[in-house]
């Protein structure tokens, strides 16, 4: 049993301690706690205990994640207030109880964690073969659409009695209109599923017409991640596609919907801003993508602020274009040492900018040691990975864990926010290549796990 205990002190209002008690670390080898961008490993003492203190100027939401059964837990963190979680099993189910101040308020955002479909499309053609193997190991239950359905109904009727048990009368309207909303989103994506399962086009089924229907575009509530209403609108209006080879018309059509239809300006710049964001971290290899035309759209449409937003990263990107020379940005090594990336020109250059925390840029670390390997003798290629990990020891644990045999290094924070501003880094994992002249070959690069990279960097040695 796992006891997680929160504890306000009398002299601070604004401050907010967090205790877990763990009866059996045995049975929890990991945990993490998560709190807006905050990924901190728990370790507990020799009594079974961790105590995490914060403070903030607001209520904020957290999770506490249990690595070793894939369970989260949410808790509302509140200055000045306590409250105690008790985590457990019960015939062999993961139990959660909660009690102490926000007890009503964490219980809703439990049954929101689960308020999911129970039927999965089983797909592994996107992942690699070891992850295939061990997610179809995995044992789902086979379950009708119909049963689907009534299990979906069940799990908003236990949602919806713990959104309406909430006193606070703010956070109780809040949380009925997101469970009504995640109601829409779930019956959508069970349809969605039915129509692809049968075959069917979902632009012609009646019923995820009628359920698209129901969106309201403009309604900032929905942009939660877990609902995302305003871009399931956006997407049902869409002729093109990320998968298109002409990625200038899919944005050009993406801005004019939503030109057309988002009147709401929280909305309006969250979408705006997601597709910047998908342009400026997405590589157009094979595609064609024209930079300029699509700024000259964006700007037509976007407001002040986010043109502001992206103004720095598309100035980056015109400077980073294939054959400008690269920005010499400076790094250090795991001992230390001070290093310019111009010290390494001379052969062409594989650049892996990454961090520890990022899902994504860990699952290519495997790629990147298969393809190190692949070209240990080819003296023409360097591979080069560069770290904006502000936490130094955590990316040093890392290492240590993996032995990379391809050197490392770290950004100061000073000299991460130079790399981010003067190579346009607004996501990770990102990978740049450099000619041996020192001259850009691709700013934002194909990855290593991609099927023709060794096709692709052998076409470059060629040259």
């Amino acid at each position: 049993m796992l006891l997680l205990a929160g504890v306000a002190f009398g002299q601070s209002l604004r401050a907010q301690t967090l205790r877990l008690v763990v009866k059996d670390t045995a049975s929890v080898k990991n945990a993490m706690f998560i709190n807006h961008g905050q990924y901190i490993e728990i370790a507990f003492d020799g009594d079974g205990t961790w105590t995490y203190n914060g403070s903030s100027d607001k209520p904020q939401e957290a999770n506490i994640f249990f690595m070793s059964t894939g369970k989260f837990v949410p808790l509302l963190l509140e200055p000045g207030k306590s409250s105690v979680i008790t985590v457990g099993s019960r015939k062999g189910d993961f139990t959660v109880k909660y009690s102490g101040d926000n007890a009503l308020e964490n219980r809703f955002l439990y049954e929101y964690s689960l308020f999911m479909p129970e039927k999965y499309e089983r797909n592994f053609d996107d992942v690699d073969e070891e992850w295939r193997e061990a997610a179809e190991q995995q044992k789902f239950e086979d379950i009708t659409f119909e049963e689907a359905f009534r299990r979906l109904d069940a799990r908003y009727a236990a949602t919806m009695k713990a959104a309406k048990a909430v006193k606070d009368a703010q956070r109780r309207a809040e949380y009925i209109h997101k469970t009504e909303l995640r109601y829409l989103v779930n019956r959508l994506e069970l349809n969605m599923l039915r129509t692809k399962q049968q075959n069917l086009d979902p632009k012609t089924d009646g019923e995820c017409q009628r359920l698209i229907a129901m969106i309201d575009p403009n309604d900032a509530v929905g942009l939660d991640g877990l609902l995302g209403l305003p871009q399931r609108f956006v997407e049902s209006r869409l002729t093109r596609t990320r998968d298109d080879r002409d990625q200038t018309a899919y944005t050009a059509e993406y801005i004019d919907i939503v030109r057309s239809h988002i009147t709401d300006a929280v909305v309006r710049h969250a979408l705006l801003s997601e597709l910047a964001g998908y342009v400026f971290n997405a590589s157009f290899e094979d595609k064609v993508f024209e930079m300029d035309k699509f700024w000259d759209t964006f700007t037509a449409v976007a407001d002040k602020a986010t043109v502001e937003e992206f103004q720095p990263v598309i100035d980056s990107r015109r400077a980073t274009v294939a054959g400008k020379q690269c920005p010499d940005v400076t790094f250090s090594s795991p001992d230390g040492t001070a290093h310019r990336l111009s010290e390494y020109f001379g052969t062409w250059l594989y650049i892996d900018i990454w961090a520890t925390w990022c899902g994504p840029c860990c699952a290519e670390i495997p790629y990147i040691e298969k393809l190190q390997e692949h070209y240990k003798d080819e003296p023409r290629l360097k591979f080069l990975s560069i770290s904006i990990d502000s936490n130094h020891d955590a990316w040093k644990r890392k290492l240590e864990k993996d032995s990379p045999q391809w050197q490392q290094f770290v950004c100061s924070r000073e000299e991460n926010a130079t790399l981010c501003k003067q190579w346009a880094v607004t996501g990770i994992p990102r990978f740049i290549i450099i000619a041996p002249d020192g001259t850009i070959n691709n700013s934002n690069a194909f990855r290593p796990s991609d099927p023709k990279f060794i096709e692709y960097i052998d076409a470059l040695l060629a040259k």
